[in-house]
Parts: C-alpha cells; structure tokens; sequence
C-alpha cells in the first residue's frame, strides 16, 4: 500500500526546488526534485517528497508556471502526511522589471487537518535585482481563501462550531535565487506572509531555503529546509512545522 502511495505521488506530484524565473525568455523549462527516507528494521519509516515545476512561454506576452507539491509519511505503518499543493500563476509581460499576475492555489494537510483549501487572487510583482548569478524578487497580491477543516473546534474560540472559515488575505512574497560559483552551486530562498484582513489572528508564513549542486546531464543534489505557521487550527494540532529533506533533481529547459 505504501509503494502504491508513493507510486501516485511519484505521477502526479513531481515539484520543484528553487522556484523557475518566468522572466526568461524561454519556451519552456521544468524542474522536478525528488527527496526522502526509508527505513526497515527497528525503526519503520516511508518519507517522500516530491515537488514539479513547469513554465511556458508559448503565447506572446503571456506566461504559464505551475508548481505542484506532494508530501508522504509513515511511521510504523501509520500514516503521518499525505499532503498536497498545486499552485498556478498567469504573468503579463514578465520580461519587464514589474508586471501583473493572477493566482491560484489548491491544497490539502493531513497533519493540520485541512481537508482542503484553496485562494484565489491577483497581485504585482517587482524584479529587485537580476544581475549576473542572482536574482530577487517581490511580490504583492489580494486573495480570497476558503478552507475546510475536519473538525469544529480551534485554538481560536471566536472560530468554533464550523468547518468552514472564509476571508480575505494580503500576501507579501519574496524569493530569491544566488549562483555561488561556475560550476552551478546554488542558494535560493521563498518566504510569504498572509495576514487576514478582517482577522488579523489570522495569519500564515512559510519560509524555504535550500543550496543545490550540480552533477550531470541536467541532474543535480539538494538540501532543502521548509518551516511554516499557521494561526488557526484544530485543537490539538501544533501551529508550527519544520522539514528537512534532501535527495535528487532534474531541470530542462527549452528555448
């Protein structure tokens, strides 16, 4: 069953280590990385994580990134995540220094039980530095998000008795990406904060930060750390989480 599992998220939830620059003047690139652990014996462990990254250029002035992510873990036969998160992006003109896009964002999470989730938005993006090896950017946009929880009561008591929460966010975005040497060493970083705008209690932030190295033909390792919050849960799930994978990549592009 946990082979069959993996097998699933293998075909449709590849994603992606340091996020594709939709700014280059490419056709099309993809990227897709796989990380994990597995073990047998006096500790019994399955951990997989899979992240797909595709961007096309293909319509003049318009461009297409999506960036798929599944998460699997079991401890003792006993699932412990099966998580995942498909996000979507349209650009206008991101060739230029700052340009205009719309959002949209599909998710689930076992460990917080979020049944599922999805916003929906536009915002503003801003190319603060594209010079040589590195580039940074920032992001501002307006989303409205719905969330189904399995179960009715949270950390919060003003939230109880539904399982639906419904609100408008601000999101504040940056991400970054820096070439350490010739040879393809590189950091990167992805950081957001969602404040709720009628709610200000709450609010989320993930923060992302990696360094991969090249090895052959398009291949590459990498060493990826993710932490996150989220200001309302069920009772009895921890508001903070951490995860530290490493494993292969693969990248293409086409011009």
């Amino acid at each position: 069953m946990r082979i069959l599992l993996l097998c699933v998220l293998l075909l449709f939830n590849c994603a992606v280590l340091a996020q594709l620059n939709e700014s280059d003047t490419l056709r099309w690139q993809f990227r897709s990385t796989l990380t994990g652990t597995f073990q047998q014996g006096n500790v019994d462990l399955l951990a997989a994580r899979l992240r797909a990254d595709l961007t096309t250029g293909a319509v003049q002035h318009w461009v297409y990134k999506t960036q798929n992510a599944g998460l699997y873990q079991a401890f003792y036969k006993k699932k412990a995540d099966l998580d995942l998160f498909s996000r979507h992006y349209i650009y206008y003109k991101p060739f230029r220094r700052a340009y205009p896009f719309g959002l949209f964002y599909l998710s689930t999470n076992y460990r917080r039980k979020i049944n599922g989730r999805y916003f929906l938005g536009g915002g503003y993006t801003v190319q603060l530095m594209k010079k040589g090896g590195a580039i940074i950017k920032l992001s501002g946009s307006l989303v409205y998000e719905q969330t189904r929880f399995a179960g009715k009561q949270f950390n919060r008591p003003e939230w109880n008795n539904t399982s639906l929460l419904s609100l408008w966010r601000a999101t504040i975005y940056s991400s970054g990406s820096f070439h350490l040497s010739q040879n393809g060493w590189r950091i990167y970083y992805e950081f957001f904060f969602q404040p709720g705008l009628s709610e200000k209690r709450n609010h989320r932030w993930q923060a992302e930060s990696g360094i991969e190295f090249p090895l052959r033909k398009g291949f590459s390792f990498n060493l990826n750390y993710l932490l996150s919050y989220e200001g309302v849960v069920i009772t009895g799930v921890r508001q903070r989480d951490a995860l530290l994978s490493f494993g292969v990549g693969y990248q293409v592009k086409h011009k």
